[in-house]
């Protein structure tokens, strides 16, 4: 996936023996002046309410994606096509950090609690107006080896607890009423540059996480934990070794020990199907395909695994032989959706590649592959199978050659949605081209293993732009596109306002009609957009909430805004603005 010359610079100090510590926790639950819960919110929060959160219970967000099918969908639809344009700031939060803010807020009966970068923090806030309950810190070790900036994607909540990873590769349990730790384990080692970005996902009894760090050579992972102890349930290897199906496909080397296949994006889960699928990243080194000859499986794929002891069920590789990072971790949405005359469980995903895929989730069977983004990768996509016909001429070599789209990607990590209402699906797009330059390919451990690199804006400064697209799931064409000056790199989400809510790399907040692509609403947050906006409703008021925050491998997509403001600002808008009167009684009366 990326790089940075910040990597580098973490990476250099991690090998010049600077050293690892385990992070320390630091809870501040109950500080002078900060109100107190009286009930843990999330103790009746069970695996059979997270079953039925999108439908049930919108009012809330329970889960990273929205619900199980990761669609990011919202049937709250008090802010509609015909109000939006009287959104106020309700409130808004600053947490003073200058990394990244990609965090997903999640939501439990007005409580808000949502993650910051740089030294892993939860917040529990009150999601009516923004006050603090607690914050626990976790302090990363300053020699981290982490690539594309020090950040962090969400928490997921069940069983009275609050669940999340640190940098450090940790996974910690927190008392969702307290914030204090109930159990932590280490599930990777930093000094194999092991990190950990992702939102966790509660499945059944079981915590399941995925570990980054393919720039560096370690062979990736998916695990799970028992929700009550911590105690590790399953690894499914995302590299397999010696013996193990797919190992063939590292062409009889030892490059599967350093073959990359990172898991860092939360997965999505079938309870009818009984099926958890998630996305594999790139392999390692990035951009010299030499050392590891052979298609390198599980990398650039989605594997559908059994959630009980991670067996695999089936796979499909969207990119075999990657040598451009195009990664393959884009999240998965699942859809019922009339392909070829008939319903079919699909699943769907934008993918760095270029193509706008779906298969069929019960098994895995290629389906389509529409182009959304300009790609010379591909010649074509076998209609049968799925699997691409290479371009030559787009292989990297020992000098610079230009290809489509650049590492960054055609869509990155950030989530697009899927509106049921519309049959839609709103893509955020990059288009970037890039020269790629293959090299020699040295592991040494915790050190950057790229092969090389790939420099960004091939055709030329402000070539590069980015899109906002609506693509039908049934078929992929394209129904309807917003262009942006630059590559857009926030989330998404839909409601049945019939409202798209997305962002633009410079700070611009857009509603825009689910069915027209007309733009309905703006505002600017200050700071370039990562995050995909949520929304939750309380005693009958909607809230819109986004994590805004300019951050991440910068120079792979916009290098244009390197300099661009940063740091980390939750801003929430209701129709009006300002608190909720409620609230502003009490508070006055408190006075």
């Amino acid at each position: 996936m990326r790089s940075s010359l910040r990597g580098i610079h973490v990476a250099l100090l991690a090998c010049l023996g600077l050293g690892w510590a385990l992070g320390a926790a630091a809870p501040l639950a109950g500080q002078e002046g900060l109100p107190r819960l009286t009930k843990n919110p999330v103790a009746n929060v069970a695996f059979s309410r997270l079953l039925e959160a999108a439908r049930a219970e919108p009012q809330n967000w329970l889960t990273y994606g929205g619900g199980y099918d990761n669609h990011r969908h919202s049937a709250l639809q008090q802010v509609n096509t015909g109000n939006v344009g009287q959104l106020q700031p309700a409130w808004t939060k600053q947490f003073g950090k200058p990394n990244g803010f990609e965090s997903t807020p999640i939501v439990v009966d007005g409580v808000m609690y949502v993650t910051t970068g740089g030294h892993t923090a939860v917040w529990a806030l009150d999601a009516r107006t923004g006050k603090e309950y607690w914050h626990h810190q976790h302090y990363v070790p300053d020699d981290v080896a982490a690539c594309c900036d020090k950040v962090n994607r969400g928490v997921a909540v069940a069983d009275g607890k609050v669940f999340f990873v640190t940098l450090d590769a940790q996974l910690l349990a927190l008392d969702a009423m307290s914030g204090k730790p109930m159990w932590k384990v280490r599930f990777g080692d930093p000094r194999e540059a092991h990190t950990a970005t992702l939102a966790p996902l509660v499945v059944k009894d079981k915590v399941i996480v995925g570990i980054s760090g393919a720039e560096y050579g370690i062979r990736g992972f998916i695990d799970a934990y028992d929700m009550k102890t911590g105690k590790q349930a399953w690894r499914f290897w995302t590299i397999p070794g010696p013996g193990e199906p797919g190992n063939e496909t590292w062409g009889g080397t030892e490059a599967w020990r350093t073959g990359g296949g990172s898991a860092w994006i939360t997965g999505a889960y079938d309870s009818e199907l009984d099926m958890l699928y998630w996305t594999v990243g790139n392999p390692g080194p990035d951009y010299n395909g030499e050392v590891r000859p052979g298609d390198n499986l599980y990398t650039n794929s989605v594997v559908a695994l059994d959630p009980d002891d991670g067996t695999r069920r089936w796979h499909f590789q969207w990119t075999p032989h990657d040598v451009w990072d195009y990664d393959g971790v884009n999240e998965v949405i699942l859809a019922d959706l009339p392909i070829g005359g008939r319903s079919t469980k699909a699943l769907i995903h934008a993918d760095k590649n270029g193509f706008f895929y779906a298969l069929d989730r019960t098994n895995g069977k290629f389906l389509y592959a529409k182009e959304f983004a300009r790609q010379t990768w591909a010649q074509k996509v076998d209609p049968a199978t799925g699997r691409p016909t290479i371009n030559p001429k787009a292989i990297p070599g020992s000098n610079y050659t230009p290809g489509c789209p650049g590492p960054a990607g055609a869509k990155e990590w950030n989530h697009m949605a899927f509106s049921p209402q519309t049959g839609l699906a709103y893509i955020p797009v990059i288009e970037n081209c890039a020269f790629f330059r293959t090299g020699q390919a040295f592991f040494g451990r915790g050190l950057p293993f790229w092969g090389s690199f790939a420099t960004a804006d091939a055709f030329g400064p402000g070539e590069s732009h980015g899109f906002l697209k609506a693509v039908n799931a049934a078929t992929g064409e394209e129904a309807w596109k917003i262009k942006s000056d630059h590559p857009v790199m926030s989330g998404v989400l839909s409601t049945a306002g019939g409202l798209v809510f997305w962002g633009e790399a410079e700070g611009t907040f857009h509603a825009t009609d689910a069915k027209t692509g007309k733009d309905l609403w703006t505002a600017n947050v200050g700071s370039g957009i990562h995050a995909p906006p949520i929304t939750y409703a309380i005693d009958g008021q909607q809230y819109v909430a986004l994590a805004a925050g300019w951050g991440g491998w910068v120079d792979g997509f916009a290098p244009e805004l390197r300099s661009a403001p940063r740091g980390h600002s939750l801003v929430v808008y209701r129709l009006g603005g300002g608190a909720p009167p409620a609230t502003r009684t009490a508070e006055a009366g408190a006075r």
